[in-house]
C-alpha cells in the first residue's frame, strides 16, 4: 500500500506553467507590468521542491524495494533464467491485465 500511494504522489507532483504550449502572452504581460523576474525565481523555486520531492519519493520507493526483494534487490535475470522457470517474456504484457497509474 504505502508503495501504491507513493508512486500515485510521485505521478502527481507538478508545478504552475507545465503542459504550457506556449507562454509569451503571460510572459508579456508580466515583464508589462514589471513582475516577470520575480514570478520566474518563483517558479524556478517550486521546481527546485517538486525536483526534491520528486527524489524523496524514489528514495523511499526504493527503499521499501530493498525490504520487500530483500537479498535479491541487485539481482537481474535473462531471457534464460526466465524460460528455465516458465516465463515466456518474448510475448508483452497486456495492458487490461494490470491497473494503470492514470487509475490511482
Amino acid at each position: 500500500m504505502l508503495f501504491r500511494t507513493t508512486a500515485s504522489s510521485y505521478v502527481k507532483i507538478t508545478g504552475p506553467g507545465e503542459g504550457f504550449g506556449e507562454a509569451g502572452l503571460i510572459l508579456k504581460q508580466l515583464a508589462q507590468a514589471g513582475v516577470e523576474q520575480q514570478v520566474h525565481d518563483a517558479l524556478n523555486r517550486i521546481t527546485a521542491c517538486n525536483d526534491q520531492s520528486r527524489d524523496a519519493h524514489l528514495d523511499v520507493m526504493e527503499t521499501l524495494m530493498e525490504v520487500f526483494l530483500g537479498d535479491r534487490a541487485g539481482a537481474t535475470f535473462t531471457s534464460a533464467d526466465l524460460a528455465a522457470i516458465g516465463v515466456d517474456d518474448t510475448a508483452g504484457p497486456n495492458s487490461s491485465d494490470y491497473d494503470l497509474w492514470e487509475d490511482y
